[in-house]
């Protein structure tokens, strides 16, 4: 036995020791037999390698020492990014031809075959090859690190031996028919070696293979969802898209790019002289896009799911059919198929995500007690090695110490009397230790300088001046502006050093860099001096560095500094309100089932007393007109009255027309709308006289919700008192009127608990928005350095300066030398561009959206009547089998019980719509005058639709799988909690829409722009379906620029002369952008959850935050 380990002495062989054994060193680990090098994961080391090497070898010990260096590790990972830098740049060249760069890669290759050869050599030596546990192959990702090196090898000898000399190297490739440069594909897994040295891939990797199989139920869901939609619109759409606009006796279509049409009914027709709407069309993308078979229907299904030009496939399919069913079939497809089924997936991955966290972590504390349990163990035998060694000590010793005492204290008297007859200090001494007085002085008051509010505001007011300095540069902008901007920089770019350097004096290198912040303005100032110098030398352009210091404006809201300790603050504060309380799935099984009894059974209010103070001065609390007052806003019959009153003023707003002004239809609901703004007066007088105005407490206009209802009523009695519409006020004015419909907030009670917990969540967001926004400002203000006038160019993709493009050039039709048109050159800017700080953030919000990135067997089409006979036949012998099924049950578990399953009356259901689907198609087919009155694209609806419940046969398979089964009862008992989110949405999309259709109602329809038949404001419908578009990101930077100034107005609009493109305003800016963010953040937040959820604790209304779907926690919910 030897020392403890790490005492002086202890051998690590083993050996012994002087001095006996300390007791606990049975308890200790043998030296070397743990190793935390990668891919690991500490596990024990065997006693032998390669059947030869010990422990104790000092080869093995070499190898170990090497591959658990840190350096080592910090190396290989350098290689790794080098190498995959390495295989970026090749370019690869047809014929195994090859240019100089590409020979030099070559040669550098070798160097990293080289490396990764040597490190997986050292760690074989280190840990063995495979016959143990702990291994160098065991491990997964050591396995691929030993393939790929054994086939960078393997490749190497077989090029070298299939070189001939005489040959050039690169033409080497296929020895005996075998291409060696095929094996360098494996060089592509190179930078999967990254996961194996970084510990925080391995949890990314592991949670999304845990997540597997959870993923599987919610694939299978998702292809459901695929299936059945994609048979719904085989039986609706099905050869729709096969008819377009063609010349009359030609076969040449009349349109550059060519829509569908419809024979006559309400699609489009053909309005062009000499055309006709005429079938065989191929269709859309070269025939690509339709519901002609089962195949094409889920492939433009998918499409349609991803969002991603869902709204193509949509006015296609209206140019076809009209407007009234297609929009049904998109939209709820987009709801169900995007907005909660694929937010399972997220979902997922967030629950795995967090496991694997936690099994890291739990990793990492387990290893650090394992640890400090061996630390305590050895500390223990330090403890009893040196008690046995003081009780071997004799009294000799003892003795021979205590005459010491008097001793020790007589040498220190004598020093200090020594000290006492020293000379006195000369003269430089005694300057040097009052400078260093003098500089502890200094330093105590810098640091209290620098500490105190004063310099901390006066920072922060040069880092707003410095960020204005910046802000304020722009595309063209005067020559004295741009000295001015200069000289400031300078000026600010020198305080902010002296500010470095007073900290530094004042706090010390060693506690100032301790600060992130402090670090984080070091770096900034040193870039901004190297910034400088390199820009007065003329080595490069302007960066804007500096414009990295705005961060520091962060400080004055406290967001970076307080919300540091815990990111997930803001979700946190959102869960709480909405009823999160920490509790989690704890709260979540204890409720069991998502029984949502505060929806369906809301708390009884309580009736509010009145007031103690006079109401206009004059009426006490006890006047029986103010009492009468009181009771009757208070009557049920009152309040819902007034609700009416509220939707049927909505509806007159949505019913207005944007384009002609002064119609029949505007001057009736105009009259409406005096009728509406009386009754709302009437109101708030009544309440008014039954609370008082204002001046106690309780009365009408302390309530925030009475405030809006007297704002919209005023905005009203103003409006009627000035009747010039041109006046811009009165236009404003009646956009507010759009405000009506938020005044039913205060009178749903459910309604308005869902407006409070959204106001609370978006003050929670609102330090995540500063921080967002504030980003933007910054790299668009380094944007405009980089890239201000950059992005001007041509019409004539030929010319790139303002210089050339001039005159005039050729445009040849779809490259046909035979149609040339000619066109001017313009010299023009993007739509999005980087001249100044607010332009830059508007194309850097779009970037953000992910838009504005890309430029664009079964039942079939004609099938033959054999097929149709053949499908017909066996519709009806499985219908059979459902009914006899059906039958059967009914018998066996009788009409009640059978009927209590959720799952049999839906089964019921669908054998009672095939037999109705038989029927109808059978008398059809013998009486097709009962339903057709004309041609098919006249009727509505076709009488195919009876057959879409042989689709609903497919939801019968969800009732098979027990996760599947679970996943969609979690996800149909999700909707219980969506009512009153689903209002507050309509409610935000009927307010965007009416003030979409007053402001930007007259643009005028063209083809080929944003605005056009399909896509516009001038019916409310129509508005509705555009900002539905906007919100689920579909090309709504187009809309927006669509609807800016300067557009031309519709033909039939009040518009003057001279007027014509007058149309359109900037308030498309804010328009366009708040509904990507705003609406679709709700419904993502009332995606499908786990099951059930707590109420709201102060509104007892269910909006929890999604939480992971987990397969064992949700078959405790109670399923049917």
């Amino acid at each position: 036995m030897g020392q403890p380990l790490g005492w002086p002495g202890a051998e690590s062989n083993g050996g012994p020791a002087e001095g006996g054994t300390p007791p606990g060193q049975r308890h200790r680990r043998p030296p070397h037999t743990k190793h935390k090098g990668q891919g690991s994961g500490g596990v024990h080391r065997s006693p032998r390698a390669l059947f030869c090497l010990r422990l104790n070898n000092p080869i093995r010990r070499a190898a170990i020492s090497i591959v658990e260096w840190k350096p080592f590790d910090i190396l290989i990972l350098a290689t790794i990014f080098a190498n995959c830098v390495a295989l970026g740049v090749y370019i690869p060249f047809p014929e195994d031809d090859s240019n100089a760069a590409n020979h030099n890669l070559e040669q550098v290759e070798y160097v990293f075959l080289i490396i990764f050869t040597v490190e997986t050599f050292l760690k074989i030596i280190a840990y063995g090859l495979v016959l143990h546990p702990s291994a160098y192959i065991r491990n997964g990702w050591n396995l691929l690190d030993f393939v790929i090196v054994i086939v960078g090898l393997f490749s190497v000898i077989l090029e070298q031996v299939s070189h001939k000399p005489g040959e050039a190297h690169h033409m080497s490739g296929k020895p005996g028919g075998f291409d060696v440069k095929a094996l360098r594909a494996f060089r592509v897994l190179r930078p999967l070696r990254l996961v194996s040295g970084v510990p925080s891939l391995h949890i990314v990797l592991n949670s999304i293979m845990k997540a597997m199989v959870p993923l599987l139920h919610i694939a299978l869901l998702v292809l459901f969802v695929i299936i059945i939609y994609a048979i719904i619109g085989l039986e609706l759409f099905i050869g729709r898209m096969h008819k377009t606009c063609f010349f009359i006796g030609s076969d040449l279509e009349s349109e550059d790019d060519p829509s569908p049409c419809a024979f006559s009914g309400h699609g489009r027709a053909c309005l062009q002289n000499n055309t006709e709407c005429r079938g065989r069309w191929e269709g859309p993308n070269g025939g690509i896009t339709n519901f002609d078979n089962f195949f094409f229907a889920m492939l433009t299904v998918f499409q349609c799911i991803t969002m991603e030009g869902w709204t193509d496939v949509l006015y296609w399919m209206q140019d076809a059919m009209g407007h009234e069913l297609p929009w049904i079939y998109f939209v709820s497809l987009v709801i169900f198929g995007s907005f909660f089924v694929l937010n399972l997936v997220l979902g997922v991955l967030s629950g795995e995500f967090s496991k694997e966290r936690e099994k890291a972590k739990a990793r990492g504390d387990f290893q650090k007690l394992r640890e400090k349990q061996q630390l305590e163990e050895d500390l223990r035998g330090y403890m009893d090695w040196i008690t046995q060694a003081e009780d071997l000590e004799g009294d000799e010793d003892e003795h021979e110490k205590h005459p010491s005492l008097p001793g020790s204290e007589t040498t220190s008297v004598n020093t200090e009397t020594a000290g006492e007859e020293e000379a006195q200090p000369n003269a430089c001494d005694r300057c040097l230790r009052r400078l260093r007085r003098m500089n502890r002085v200094l330093r105590r008051r810098c640091r209290g300088a620098v500490k105190s509010v004063s310099f901390y505001w006066t920072v922060l007011l040069l880092v707003f001046l410095n960020t204005l300095t910046i802000a304020s540069e722009h595309h063209g902008q005067p020559p004295w502006l741009t000295e001015t901007q200069a000289y400031a920089n300078k000026a600010l770019l020198s305080l902010f050093a002296a500010e470095m350097v007073l900290k530094l004096y004042a706090l010390g290198p060693s506690c100032y860099f301790a600060s992130f912040f402090n670090r984080f303005d070091c770096f900034v100032v040193c870039g901004g001096v190297l910034e400088t110098a390199l820009v007065e030398r003329g080595a490069m352009e302007p960066l804007g560095i500096s414009v990295l210091r705005c961060v520091r404006l962060l400080r004055v809201f406290k967001v970076t500094r307080w919300g540091a300790g815990d990111t997930r603050g803001g979700l946190g504060t959102t869960r709480g309100c909405w009823g999160h309380r920490g509790g989690g799935g704890r709260d979540t099984r204890r409720l069991g089932g998502a029984r949502l009894e505060s929806l369906e059974e809301p708390p009884k209010n309580k009736v509010a007393p009145i007031p103690e103070g006079s109401a206009f001065f004059l009426l006490g609390s006890t006047n029986p007109l103010r009492v009468r007052c009181h009771a009757l806003i208070h009557h049920h019959i009152f309040t819902n009255l007034i609700l009416v009153f509220i939707i049927l003023s909505s509806v007159s707003l949505a019913a207005e027309d944007p384009v002609r002004a002064h119609s029949p239809r505007n001057h009736i609901l105009g009259y409406f709308d005096y009728a509406f703004t009386s009754i709302f007066t009437v109101e708030i007088l009544l309440k008014m006289t039954a609370f008082g105005a204002f001046l106690h407490k309780g009365s009408f206009c302390r309530n925030w919700f009475n405030l809006l209802d007297l704002l919209v009523v005023g905005v009203s009695l103003v409006s009627f008192g000035i009747h010039s519409s041109a006046i811009s006020v009165v236009k404003i004015l009646r956009v507010l009127r759009v405000l009506r419909p938020l005044r039913a907030i205060n009178r749903a009670k459910g309604l308005k608990h869902v407006v409070q917990c959204v106001f609370v969540a978006i003050r929670t967001i609102g330090n995540i928005m500063i921080v967002t926004t504030l980003l933007q400002f910054m790299f668009a203000c380094i944007g405009v350095q980089l890239f201000k006038g950059k992005f001007y160019s041509c019409t004539d993709e030929a010319k790139h300066t303002p210089g050339e493009c001039k005159g005039t050039f050729l445009v040849y039709k779809d490259g046909d030398v035979s149609h040339p048109s000619v066109r001017e050159r313009l010299w023009h800017n993007s739509d999005f561009n980087f001249d100044n700080v607010l332009a830059g953030m508007m194309a850097l919000f779009t970037v953000s959206t992910f838009e504005g990135w890309p430029a664009a067997p079964p039942q079939h089409y004609e099938q033959s009547k054999p097929f149709n006979y053949v499908m017909d036949l066996l519709n009806m012998v499985f219908t059979g089998l459902f009914t006899v099924e059906m039958l059967l049950k009914i018998i066996a578990f009788k009409p009640r019980h059978y009927f209590c399953d959720a799952w049999n009356t839906f089964d019921a259901l669908i054998v009672v719509g095939s037999v109705v689907d038989i029927a109808v198609t059978e008398v059809n087919v013998s009486h097709p005058h009962l339903f057709f009155t004309g041609s098919e694209d006249s009727s509505r609806i076709s009488i195919t639709f009876f057959r879409l419940f042989r689709v609903m046969r497919l939801v019968k398979l969800l009732s098979k799988g027990e996760g599947i089964r679970t996943l969609l009862w979690t996800f149909v008992k999700s909707f219980q909690a969506l009512p009153y989110v689903a209002l507050l949405i309509a409610m935000i999309f009927f307010i965007y829409a009416v003030i979409g259709m007053q402001t930007f109602g007259k643009v005028a329809l063209q083809d080929g722009t944003q605005i056009n038949r399909n896509n516009n404001f001038q019916t409310f419908p129509q508005a509705v379906l555009l900002l539905f578009r906007c919100a689920t990101g579909e090309a709504w930077q187009e809309i927006m620029l669509a609807s800016l100034p300067g557009k031309r107005c519709d033909p039939e609009s009040d518009a003057g002369p001279g007027e014509e493109f007058t149309c359109g305003s900037n308030f498309a800016i804010p328009h366009g952008a708040a509904p990507r963010r705003c609406p679709t953040a709700l419904p993502h937040g009332a995606a499908p959850r786990r099951g059930a959820a707590p109420p709201c604790n102060t509104t007892q209304l269910w909006c929890d935050t999604p939480q992971p779907y987990s397969k064992n926690r949700t078959l405790r919910h109670e399923t049917p």
